[in-house]
């Protein structure tokens, strides 16, 4: 964001016109997160927080953004669309599973995982087929939500029923490397073994092969030293 957004002409004047704008670092040198970010509820980098005077907030948004997305998301924020507030309005009218998922994601870019996981599981209620394109994304992210709280057991758990209900999805690939590394960091290294060996036999034109190699091999290097103990 830094070089390519930040810098735009449109985005530098947008923001002189529009917000006082501060930067705060979300890690501090040995990766810990700091009291900010934590008191925040920042739940990934980078994420932009738009502000009342008084501190409230009126949305965010998280993920690189191209400058034109960055001005349209937050003149609409301060406009007042497509906020939490709004979302949550829409729905006493609609209901729908894609105002669900989009305040599930509200919930979720929050920290605020239980209201997060009741909105997507209401999604994967409403529309269990996935005809409107949310379920899966709901799923996955229910899936990444566990992974991120270190809650390993469910996370592989909720990756694998992606990986045997969902099989064409086009986030097949990342169900697959996301339980892996769920094993790995959950310490359970032939298991991590084992489905960083079934990625690259499954994807083997993937870009993240070399990745798997990597890890196999450390994994296998601390599995033998473990054994030699």
């Amino acid at each position: 964001m830094d070089t390519i957004t930040f810098i735009d002409p449109a985005v530098v004047g947008w923001i002189k016109d529009n917000v006082i704008f501060t930067k705060v670092y979300g890690k501090k040198k040995d990766g810990s997160r700091t009291a900010f970010t934590d008191s925040a509820g920042v739940r990934g980098f980078p994420t932009y927080i738009l502000l009342q005077p008084d501190g409230t907030e009126i949305d965010r948004a998280v993920g690189f953004m191209p400058a034109a997305e960055f001005i349209e998301t937050f003149n609409d924020y301060k406009n007042g669309k497509n906020t939490l507030g709004d979302y949550l309005s829409r729905r006493e009218k609609e209901p729908t599973a894609e105002v669900n998922y989009q305040i599930a994601n509200k919930y979720r870019w929050r920290g605020e995982t239980e209201s997060a996981e009741s909105y997507f599981q209401e999604v994967i209620k409403i529309d269990p087929d996935d005809k409107d394109g949310f379920t899966v994304e709901s799923a996955y992210a229910l899936a990444d939500m566990a992974r991120r709280d270190y809650n390993y057991d469910l996370a592989i758990e909720r990756y694998q029923s992606l990986i045997d209900n969902y099989p064409k999805s086009e986030y097949l690939m990342d169900f697959h490397i996301y339980q892996a590394i769920c094993y790995k960091d959950a310490g359970m290294l032939q298991e991590a073994i084992d489905k960083f060996s079934e990625y690259i036999k499954l994807f083997p034109q993937s870009e993240d092969v070399e990745y798997a190699q990597g890890k196999i091999e450390l994994l296998t290097e601390e599995l033998q030293a473990k054994a030699k103990r």
